[in-house]
């Protein structure tokens, strides 16, 4: 099959088990790479660097151990990467701020470690970030209010901390945002008001304290917003309230009689934790 140099490569679903060939590097002219829902093991050759023609990569459902090789950074038209659901391990590399036409990122459920690159600022045309369930830490860079197409990012359950950060507030595409799970803190950013196509927000599950800002009343479409397990303090304010003769079904919050957080039931909150 090497030798034939296809312009797609599916072998999606397969039962396939084995590494990755080196060899893989050699098929130059690869624009669909398919292997997800296999039992390949071992590691992400290096080689995947040489294909550049590589549009879509997809390896979701695997048994791939190891990291992920900084060579991806030479996949400069690529747009959509799958490597969900593996054993993945290690940082994600700074490399991937090369790949600037990617679209959709997935990288959940796998055991990545460390920071959130900085360079993450350069995917510009990012409109999908898949990163929960791994072991992630540190702090949310600043420079992630550049990715201004992302739509729905997902970081929930990781090891990040530090605030949420005043740049969130440019991402006005983003209609589902999860950041529960997380040693995340400080005050809730106003700027949150400003992503008025949101309609799920998960905060819950952090260390975030203060009020909640009034401006979070203009998520207008917003449909589930979660802020349970933190360590908030007042009362959701009216605006908040409000939502819930729109489209706001679910509304968590910390309002149980130990908590010093009020939110009324079920007027407000649908449910006091």
């Amino acid at each position: 099959i090497l030798n034939l140099i296809p312009a797609a490569l599916s072998l999606y679903k397969n039962n396939l088990e084995g590494m990755i060939p080196l060899s893989i590097g050699n098929m130059s002219t690869l624009s669909l790479l398919y292997l997800e829902e296999n039992a390949f093991s071992g590691t992400i050759p290096h080689t995947i660097g040489s294909l550049t023609n590589l549009r879509d990569f997809r390896i979701s459902n695997n048994n791939i151990a190891g990291t992920i090789p900084p060579e991806v950074g030479f996949l400069k038209r690529l747009e959509m990467l799958y490597l969900d659901n593996n054993l993945l391990d290690g940082p994600i590399p700074s490399s991937i701020g090369n790949v600037s036409s990617l679209q959709q990122l997935q990288l959940y459920k796998n055991g990545l470690s460390g920071t959130i690159p900085e360079t993450i600022q350069f995917l510009t045309n990012l409109q999908l970030l898949y990163a929960d369930n791994n072991k992630l830490s540190g702090p949310l860079p600043e420079s992630m209010g550049a990715l201004v197409r992302l739509q729905s990012i997902y970081l929930c359950y990781n090891q990040l901390n530090g605030t949420l950060p005043t740049s969130i507030g440019t991402l006005t595409n983003l209609t589902s945002a999860r950041f529960n799970h997380n040693h995340l803190g400080g005050p809730l950013p106003a700027e949150l008001g400003s992503l008025q196509k949101l309609q799920l927000l998960f905060l819950d599950k952090n260390d975030f304290t203060g009020s909640v800002p009034t401006e979070l009343g203009k998520l207008r479409r917003l449909e589930q917003f979660r802020l349970d397990g933190n360590k908030l303090q007042g009362s959701m304010p009216a605006s908040v309230c409000s939502l819930r003769y729109g489209d706001l079904d679910e509304l968590f919050a910390d309002c149980s009689s130990q908590t010093s957080f009020a939110c009324n039931t079920p007027s407000c909150c649908t449910k006091c934790v």
